[in-house]
Order: C-alpha cells, then structure tokens, then sequence
C-alpha cells in the first residue's frame, strides 16, 4: 500500500513538474507573437489612416462630385474597401514617417490588407478600419 501511495505522489509531482516546464517554455512564445501581432496592427492602422486621409479620399473627391461620392461610398459601407499590404507599401515607401515599415516584410502582401467601410456623412474621416494579417 505504501509503494502505491509513493507511485501516486511521485506520479502527480512528475505531472506538475511537466506541467511547470510547457508553461515556462510556450507562455513566453505565445506573449511575443501576440506582441508583434498587436505591434504589426498598430503600425498598419496608422498607415492605413494616413492612406486613406492623405490620399485615397483625395483622390475619390476628384473624380467624384459630393453626391456621386456619397453613392460611391453608400455602396462599400457594408461591404468595405479593400487595400492590400503591396499597395499600402508602395505609398508608405513615398512616405518619409515609415521607417517602421520593414516589420512588415514577413507578411504576405496579397493576404495582408486593411478593409475601410465608410460610414455617412462619408467625410474624410467618417469610416472605420479593419486589419487582416497574414504574417510569420
């Protein structure tokens, strides 16, 4: 009975020990690729914000009139504007600010891309952003 009592305590002690040993291993990877997640969203919202204001909006005031634009935007309020991450970098590169903009060069270019849907009054500032990221 004693022998059996000291497989079970020796049992669960290995148990907690392995448990202690995955924490102290994964924990630590998991915070850091959250990390850069939320650091790669933050940097692509910033971008994407100075896309659209500096110059996407610009250019759909000049091709449209007030209310053409207002018919244009009313369309992508559900459905949304996509603008993929080649596209975002090809404006960041005649940017001077992003620097930071090599962080993301492990995500693919096609599969990371930011999403505006437009919501009235559809000024420059009235939408809101989705990120989609598809990094390493």
């Amino acid at each position: 009975m004693k022998n059996k009592n000291r497989i079970i305590i020796i049992g669960l002690i290995s148990g907690i020990l392995f448990l202690v040993t995955i924490g102290i291993i994964f924990i630590p990877n998991y915070e850091a690729s959250h990390g850069l997640e939320d650091k790669l969203n933050e940097i692509l919202l910033v971008l994407a914000n100075t896309f659209h204001k500096d110059y996407y909006y610009k250019q759909l005031t000049n091709a449209y009139d007030d209310e053409e634009l207002k018919i244009f935007l009313n369309h992508y309020s559900d459905i949304g504007i996509k603008v993929d991450l080649d596209n975002l970098k090809l404006y960041a590169s005649l940017e001077e600010e992003y620097k930071e903009i090599e962080i993301i060069n492990n995500c693919d270019a096609k599969k990371t891309y930011v999403i505006f849907y437009p919501k009235e009054p559809f000024k420059v500032s009235d939408y809101t952003t989705k990120v989609i990221l598809d990094c390493e």
